[in-house]
Order: C-alpha cells, then sequence, then structure tokens
C-alpha cells in the first residue's frame, strides 16, 4: 500500500495521469450547493473534469456507469457504506475519497475496509483536495493528518460511531459479504474473492442473519435489494 499524508499547507502537485479532458471526478454530497461548488473548484484548478451528484444510489451508480468516474469525492454520511459498497462492486476500479467533518476522522480505519482509498477534512482548500484527488488516482492511499492525537480511542461528545453508518450493526467484512451475496455469489465464490474460508463466509453470514432479522440467505438479499440491510 502507498500511502499518501494529504497536508492543507504543504500540497503535494504533479501526482495524477491525466488522459483527455483530466481526471473524471464526482463529487457527492446531500446539498446541491456544495457539490456544484466543489465540482466547479476542481475544474478551475484545471486537470479535472468533475460531476456533481447526490447521494443517491441509482443516480450515482447511472453516472458512474454512463460517465466511466476515475474517482468518487464523497461526503461521509449516514449510508454512505451502502452507496460505496454498490459502487465497487459495479466499477472496481474506481477510487473512493471520503470528505469528512471533524467527528468522522476517528473512522478513517473503518473506512478503509469499508473500500475507501482515503479520508480528508472537509474543511481542507481546494489545493489540499485537488493534490488528494490526483493521489488517489494514482494509486495512494490518503489520510487527512489533522487527527488529533488519541482521537480515535477519545472521540469527542459529538464524535460520529461507525454504528450511525451502519445502523444494523453489520462489520465492514459482513457488508461485504452482503454485497458480494446480492450480485449473485455462492458462499464458495465469496470465499476466494475475500480469502477467507467457506466456514468463515457461513459463519458471517450466520451472524447477519441473527442481527438483521433475516430468516434465510435469501432473504437477506431481498432486504439488501429493499435498503433495508446494510442501509
Amino acid at each position: 500500500m502507498r500511502l499518501l499524508v494529504a497536508d492543507t499547507e504543504k500540497v503535494v502537485t504533479g501526482l495524477g495521469t491525466e488522459g483527455e479532458g483530466g481526471i473524471r471526478v464526482l463529487v457527492l454530497h446531500k446539498e446541491a450547493f456544495v457539490r456544484e461548488s466543489m465540482a466547479a473548484g476542481l475544474e478551475k484548478a484545471g486537470g479535472f473534469v468533475a460531476r456533481p451528484c447526490p447521494m443517491d444510489l441509482r443516480q450515482a451508480v447511472e453516472l458512474a456507469r454512463d460517465w466511466s468516474a476515475e474517482v468518487a469525492l464523497v461526503a461521509i454520511a449516514p449510508g454512505v457504506h451502502l452507496l460505496t459498497s454498490r459502487l465497487l462492486g459495479e466499477y472496481p476500479r474506481l477510487r473512493i475519497l471520503g470528505l469528512a467533518d471533524k467527528r468522522d476522522l476517528g473512522l478513517a480505519p473503518h473506512l478503509l475496509e469499508l473500500g475507501f482509498a482515503g479520508l480528508i477534512s472537509f474543511s481542507a482548500d481546494i489545493a489540499a483536495i485537488t493534490s488528494a484527488v490526483r493521489a488517489v488516482a494514482s494509486g495512494y492511499v490518503v489520510l487527512t493528518p489533522n487527527l488529533p492525537a488519541g482521537a480515535a480511542d477519545a472521540p469527542d461528545k459529538n464524535a460520529r460511531s461507525l454504528s450511525s453508518l451502519t445502523p444494523d450493526g453489520l462489520t465492514p467484512r459482513q457488508m461485504q459479504i452482503v454485497g458480494l451475496a446480492t450480485q449473485g455469489l455462492t458462499d464458495a465464490e465469496i470465499a476466494r474473492v475475500l480469502g477467507i474460508s467457506g466456514s468463515s463466509v457461513r459463519a458471517q453470514i450466520k451472524s447477519i442473519l441473527k442481527k438483521t432479522g433475516a430468516r434465510t440467505r435469501a432473504h437477506m438479499v431481498v432486504l439488501r435489494v429493499r435498503g433495508s440491510v446494510g442501509g
């Protein structure tokens, strides 16, 4: 893993191979003004073609498919694990960079397990964000340096917990398994993809059924499609 710490004062430049028109970036945020402003800022910086997109699963998947996005800049919010899991399931080469509020910075280890390629503070200036996007597009893992020492162990009272992003209590591994099962993979195929044993997959599915109230593996998949599992 290539690790790059994104510094808002010492911006890393010269990273990211830009194809014709620049690096294609999806900007996902619930507020239209925020996503549109950030997309405009990326394009103004040069070397990017950016498209704003709501935090909507269907729209994000369709736009990523039709537009062949390279990087998704995604605001951390409840349900983001379902959105990113679906995007990565459809487009495994897509690189996802999270935009985090202060309360979300301690979630970095969990977000990396979910498949994120990095996390940067939402308060970073546009120069730092553009550098982080270039680095992520080049294959680096980018982490903000703004996380106070010990914050992950002693979050402040306003910190968001992983359970707020995954209200059904599934672990990142269990969310991966649900996502792969929804794509039609068998237990043996899931085990090969994740590099674990078939018995581990079955044990995880048993735990998932208990946590979500699903009656069977097939019921688990139906609930996932409806957005009741991992949503």
